[in-house]
């Protein structure tokens, strides 16, 4: 961000330093707004790069307090094995119809996408049921980006993959033990490779 972006005058004169606020859960974003007391521009200039510099040790300072990748892991990984508990008794009791799946289908291969572009995006993220279950607060969710919103899309994507590997398993029988099976075919196999040498 370029210093004359920091600095807004005033119908007065006054100049006045702006810093951005991250965004919050629910998308707002806010600019702070502080009175330089001055009308000189080199004056103003030099304080803006001051009030700059604070902000971005703050701001470096933030990121430094959010949470491990191993912890927020632990907590995805948590509240999604939760939530896949639910769906498979759900899929277990009633099943789902086809265009539910496609649905589910749709939303991992948009993860997917997320993913691959880096999109710092919130679509489909359950973020406040995930804070309000892992017991963290807005503070955390900011201090950790963007690695908890790219976790939390992860383990949603991984999710809806369990829930379609479950669902397409309901689709199919299967009888006995593959393994087994090729076994007893390699046995028929040298029973017969046997019988014909024995013949010669």
């Amino acid at each position: 961000m370029m210093l004359s972006s920091y600095l807004s005058p005033s119908r007065h004169g006054i100049y006045y330093f702006r810093w951005p606020i991250p965004p919050s859960i629910e998308g707002k974003r806010t600019t702070v707004r502080i009175s330089l007391r001055t009308r000189c521009p080199d004056r103003a200039g030099d304080l803006a790069r001051h009030l700059a510099s604070c902000g971005r040790i703050l701001r470096e300072n933030n990121a430094l307090a959010g949470l491990r990748q191993t912890e927020i892991r632990e907590k995805v990984q948590a509240f999604f094995k939760a939530q896949l508990d639910q769906y498979l008794d759900w899929l277990d009791r009633r099943g789902l119809s086809k265009n539910a799946l496609e649905d589910v289908r749709c939303e991992m291969l948009d993860h997917e996408s997320y993913l691959d572009m880096e999109m710092e995006s919130d679509q489909y993220l359950p973020v406040k049921p995930f804070l309000r279950t892992s017991g963290l607060t807005a503070q955390d969710w900011q201090a950790s980006q963007p690695m908890m919103k790219r976790e939390l899309r992860k383990g949603r994507r991984d999710l809806l993959r369990a829930v379609l590997e479950a669902a397409e398993r309901l689709e199919h029988y299967s009888y006995g033990d593959p393994g087994h099976r090729s076994c007893r075919s390699c046995a028929r196999s040298a029973s017969l490779i046997a019988l014909v040498r024995g013949g010669r």
